[in-house]
């Protein structure tokens, strides 16, 4: 018997809520600052795998560790389709140890997808969403309700939008068109765009590029660009869905954690509408 089986009884923990995300927290209390891999398993296949370490006052309060010890998931979008599926949270190394709250049996609604333009009422779920992207990025939170509230005045401005994808009113994606609004780049704007790991494949990507190219072409601005990692082809065949082409290679221009890595710098121009009184001038 390996030693963190001989620990698998000092694993505290519960799966609490399934929507809109699937959360709990988990602590080995036989070493509290140890923060535990957890593995999202529906199905008998793990869907996704996070570090249990979100702060959770309740759980500090009870005295166990520091708190740090929470978790959610997304719930992947394949498996909104009103079927029975069977859920479990695995932590990794201790194939033992069943959480409080698990195994359970679940029916999703069917997917309903919204694409919007943010508002403040969505300051909330701006936080949740770009917090999880860092997440997701191996990269610590950025955002809070201060920087979400600078978020959401930036993208007020005209020629500037931040659009939102919720399923079933979970927010898994944003879009951002971002613009100097004047001066001789004021024509100009940069795409970004992020989905959430468990909703891509879904067409999601697809619903935020067609809102954004409305938005575009009823601003005012004529050219979108935009950067992309040269080995992400499914994002770069979005963009060429879209009309954007190729214009150039931005060497070493973003590091992954491990190397650097070239990106393409990619770009489409819009056509400034007429005013129909011009045309025969």
């Amino acid at each position: 018997m390996t030693n963190d089986q001989n620990n698998d009884h000092h694993i505290v923990g519960y799966l609490e809520g399934i929507t809109p995300q699937i959360s709990g927290w988990v602590c080995d209390t036989s070493a509290p600052s140890t923060r535990l891999r957890v593995h999202l398993v529906i199905d008998g296949m793990i869907q996704a795998t996070t570090i249990a370490e979100k702060p959770r006052p309740d759980v500090a309060a009870t005295q166990v560790g520091d708190g740090c010890y929470g978790f959610s998931f997304s719930i992947p979008s394949a498996f909104y389709d009103e079927v029975e599926h069977h859920l479990n949270i695995k932590i990794e190394g201790r194939s033992n140890v069943q959480l409080e709250g698990t195994p359970r049996t679940c029916v999703f609604p069917n997917r309903v997808l919204t694409i919007r333009a943010a508002t403040n009422a969505d300051r909330n779920a701006i936080i949740r969403l770009y917090n999880a992207a860092d997440e997701e990025g191996g990269y610590p939170p950025s955002m809070d309700a201060t920087t979400a509230t600078r978020l959401l005045a930036r993208f007020d401005l005209p020629k500037n939008r931040l659009l939102l994808a919720f399923v079933n009113e979970q927010a898994v994606g944003y879009l951002t068109v971002a613009s100097p609004v004047r001066g001789p780049h004021g024509h100009v704007a940069t795409l970004r765009i992020n989905i959430l790991q468990p909703h891509r494949g879904a067409q999601i990507g697809t619903a935020l590029m067609r809102q954004a190219v409305e938005f575009v072409e009823t601003s005012g601005l004529r050219r979108l660009e935009l950067t992309v990692d040269m080995e992400n082809m499914p994002a770069i065949g979005l963009y060429n869905k879209f009309g954007f082409g190729v214009e150039g290679i931005k060497r070493g221009y973003y590091f992954d954690g491990t190397h650097d890595k070239d990106m393409y710098m990619m770009a489409r121009l819009f056509q400034p509408e007429i005013d129909p009184s011009l045309e025969n001038v």
